[in-house]
């Protein structure tokens, strides 16, 4: 089983950031494609921005309609008789109170999504729970500065050693997926 890590990441962050956005993407696929290639979990970011919740990671800010993304995801889990797990992260401590309220919203909304509560990145609190549990294993990686400065470096560099993890029961949570397909 297959999840991607900061899965909202594949568009161009804001203008001013965009020579530094190989440091944070951490997928080249759209949401769709990802699904393809095999993702049944999913890492979602967000941020409010002009009041709606948009993707981010760290510093970046994709202008991509978190909403609009988990439409598709429903689509595709309903189409295909499937489960899909989402795990919904703030960037940041900023709009707790809409995140939350609109985090309310789309778990009612999405039947076919299995959301597993919704965190505050700043110190992993969770603001809602969850009734759903899954087993998560993170991709091999040292864990340094460098893997937060490199991740499609790294993503390349340990492959093969990703793909000799025994994630049975578990969810193998992947930077650039599409690495992994071939």
């Amino acid at each position: 089983m297959l999840g991607t890590h900061n899965s909202l990441s594949f568009n161009k962050p804001q203008w001013w950031l965009r020579p530094f956005a190989w440091m944070a993407r951490c997928q080249s696929l759209d949401i769709e494609n990802q699904w393809k290639a095999g993702a049944r979990y999913f890492d979602i970011r967000v941020k409010v921005k002009e009041g709606r919740l948009v993707s981010g990671h760290g510093l970046m800010t994709y202008d991509i309609n978190v909403i609009e993304q988990l439409y598709i995801l429903e689509e595709l889990a309903r189409m295909n008789n499937e489960t899909c797990y989402i795990r919904f992260i703030m960037e940041s401590n900023n709009n707790k109170e809409h995140v939350t309220s609109t985090y309310d919203t789309i778990t009612s909304l999405f039947v076919h999504l299995n959301f597993l509560g919704l965190i505050v990145k700043s110190n992993w609190e969770y603001l809602r729970k969850s009734d759903y549990c899954v087993d998560e294993i993170h991709g091999y990686k040292f864990l340094t500065w460098k893997d937060f400065l490199f991740p499609k470096y790294w993503a390349k560099k340990y492959r093969s050693k990703n793909q000799e993890i025994d994630h049975t029961g578990k969810y193998l949570v992947l930077d650039f997926i599409e690495m992994y397909n071939k």
